[in-house]
C-alpha cells in the first residue's frame, strides 16, 4: 500500500509539472511546485519514506535530512488539509 492515498473527494490536476490539488467537500485548493508534486508522485507510488528520501536526494542533490524533514512535512500538511489519506 502507497504511503498516501488521493481520496474520491479529492482531483488533482498536473500543469507544466506543477499539481493542483482541490477539495470537493471543503471548496479548498493547494498547489505544489515541481518539487512537491515529485514528493507527491513518489509517496503515492511507494510503500516506504526512506525509498522517497533516497530517490529525492538522488535527484535534488540535498541532504537526506533536509528532504526527510520537507517530505513529512508536506505529507502532514496534506492529510490535514483533507487532500490525502
Amino acid at each position: 500500500m502507497p504511503l498516501v492515498q488521493m481520496p474520491q473527494h479529492v482531483l488533482m490536476q498536473r500543469v507544466q509539472g506543477e499539481c493542483l490539488l482541490l477539495n470537493l467537500e471543503s471548496g479548498k485548493y493547494f498547489t505544489l511546485d515541481t518539487i512537491g508534486t515529485r514528493m507527491l508522485d513518489l509517496a503515492m507510488d511507494e510503500t516506504d519514506a526512506e525509498t522517497c528520501v533516497r530517490q529525492l536526494q538522488q535527484e535534488y542533490d540535498a541532504e537526506a535530512a533536509h528532504i526527510r524533514h520537507d517530505f513529512r512535512e508536506l505529507l502532514d500538511n496534506l492529510r490535514t488539509k483533507g487532500l490525502t489519506r
